[in-house]
């Protein structure tokens, strides 16, 4: 008798403990609607493509010091778009970036800090880079037009 009144005395504890299931009584706190985060934005589109008429500009010589062979085997590709090309042939390698020309000036911006200029005195393109790209082994030249 006694595992029978055991057994109804919890039955009785269980019925207490959860409640009328029909009852509005509040079970805890509602959980915290969760919010997915936006999606990025996409990227800024990059330059033009690579195509058109353009200029190319080959290594010619170092415009204050000695530069190092990967500089030697360089050239820039200059396309009629405004797209600007500065390739490392020895190294398999590119930058691509845009252009703007003003008064015999090109700017050059390859994204964030990475900017040079350029003075182009007949077939010759003096190329002189910013301070963040000097600082990552771009060096000063001297390029000549390919014609």
């Amino acid at each position: 008798m006694s595992v029978v009144r055991g057994a109804t005395v919890l039955v009785l504890a269980l019925v207490v403990a959860c409640g009328n299931p029909d009852s509005t009584q509040s079970t805890g706190p509602e959980p915290p609607t969760i919010t997915p985060p936006a999606p990025p934005p996409p990227p800024p589109p990059g330059p033009p493509p690579l195509s058109g008429p353009s200029n190319t500009f080959v290594f010619a010589r170092e415009l204050r010091y000695p530069v190092r062979d990967y500089t030697r085997e360089s050239r820039f590709v200059l396309y009629d778009n405004g797209v600007v090309a500065l390739q490392y042939i020895g190294l398999a390698f590119e930058y691509r970036g845009v252009y703007t020309y003003t008064n015999g000036v090109f700017a050059f911006h390859f994204g964030g800090n990475w900017d040079a200029h350029g003075e182009i005195s007949g077939d010759v393109l003096t190329v002189r880079y910013g301070d963040f790209m000097l600082h990552s082994d771009f060096e000063d030249a001297v390029y000549a037009l390919v014609k």
